[in-house]
């Protein structure tokens, strides 16, 4: 995952590190989706204030950041945010013309990897559904709560679905973190594979030294029996050359071993970066289920609104219209939607579990 180092464009002062992976919010601010290691360079600058009404931030407290260095101001930070709000408390937003991202490695200017896009004027909640205050008159007690539990599970469903939305970002902001974890692994282990291969590399050269050495003695010791008639030096240096033999036999042994024993650790490294590459894929794979899901989670908040809709034009006919049983039609449209709709929360619930198995596993 590539890191960039984010500059003041005031002071050029260096304000933090950060991963590529941004959410966009309208056109001019940038929130980090995976967290720094380290906090960045910036302190809170004038007082609270409340979010605009209409907006993304609505309901939400607000403060300006400033640069540590300068003071200029970069951004804002969420101090604080409602229930299953899109912002988290604390997250911070940068204003991209106020700070110059560059690359941690060469310095040079990078785009910013845009992974998610939020429109700034659009509620970041679903309002509640109200009933027309006229709907009830003239009913019974009968028809009132036949009507009321279907709302009942429409606003329970709309609950789950709000609650689910928030854990699908959570699991968004925990995948990216653990690629992230596994990148490093597996560029820890290549690199230790790379030094064991320099090193049993070293290990052969010393040994096919040792040997030219041990041929090149040989060779003097022919030519020294060749030359002289002295018993005693020829016995002398026989006794040398047995002793360098034994010497030379123990260093190949043990040469051997430590040869054996890296390749086995070898076997061991590659079958633990073939594993780590295997639960890439698998992690890669949810995250594209999790897209999905987050599809599912778009058409049933359109088949809340076709249902609500649908909901007022039968109150608004039951208002004029003497009251009578809903037309079997109609019927067997809600419940189709509500099975929908059903499904689908099974679907998000589903993927949930598999993920949370999954980092268990990983973990």
């Amino acid at each position: 995952m590539e890191i960039i180092t984010f500059k003041c464009k005031s002071c050029d002062g260096s304000i933090g590190d950060f991963a590529n992976l941004w959410t966009q919010i309208g056109k001019s601010y940038f929130s980090p989706i995976v967290d720094p290691q380290h906090g960045p360079d910036i302190k809170s600058h004038g007082p609270l204030r409340a979010g605009e009404k209409g907006t993304l931030v609505e309901g939400c407290q607000l403060q300006d950041i400033a640069c540590g260095h300068c003071a200029a101001v970069l951004g804002i930070r969420c101090m604080n945010s409602p229930v299953n709000h899109v912002l988290d408390e604390n997250q911070i937003l940068l204003r991209i013309s106020t700070v110059l991202p560059l690359s941690h490695t060469d310095g040079r200017e990078v785009d910013l990897v845009v992974k998610r896009y939020l429109k700034l004027r659009e509620a970041s909640r679903a309002s509640t559904d109200k009933s027309p205050n006229g709907a009830h008159d003239g009913y019974s007690n009968q028809h009132s709560s036949s009507r009321a539990s279907p709302a009942a599970e429409i606003s329970l469903l709309h609950a789950e679905l709000e609650a689910q939305r928030s854990n699908i970002e959570r699991i968004d902001s925990a995948g990216f973190k653990v690629i992230s974890g596994l990148d490093d692994a597996v560029n820890r282990v290549e690199g230790d594979l790379g030094r064991m291969r320099d090193t049993l590399s070293d290990l052969r050269r010393e040994l096919r030294g040792n040997h030219d050495d041990m041929t090149s003695l040989k060779t003097e010791i022919k030519d020294v029996k060749k030359q002289s008639q002295d018993k005693t030096t020829v016995r002398r240096l026989e006794e040398q050359l047995d002793s360098a033999n034994n010497s030379v036999e123990i260093l190949r042994h043990e040469l051997n071993d430590l040869a054996a024993k890296f390749e086995k650790e070898l076997d061991g490294l590659e079958a633990t970066v073939r594993q780590n590459t295997k639960a890439i894929d698998d992690l890669k794979s949810l995250v594209r289920d999790r897209v999905t899901a987050r599809d599912h989670a778009k058409d049933m908040a359109a088949m809340r609104g076709e249902i609500a809709q649908l909901r007022k034009q039968v109150d608004e006919r039951n208002a004029k219209t003497t009251p009578g049983p809903f037309p079997s039609r109609e019927l067997d449209i809600l419940t189709s939607n509500i099975a929908k709709i059903g499904n689908r929360a099974s679907l998000v619930e589903s993927l949930q579990m598999e993920f949370e198995i999954f980092k268990g596993r990983v973990e």
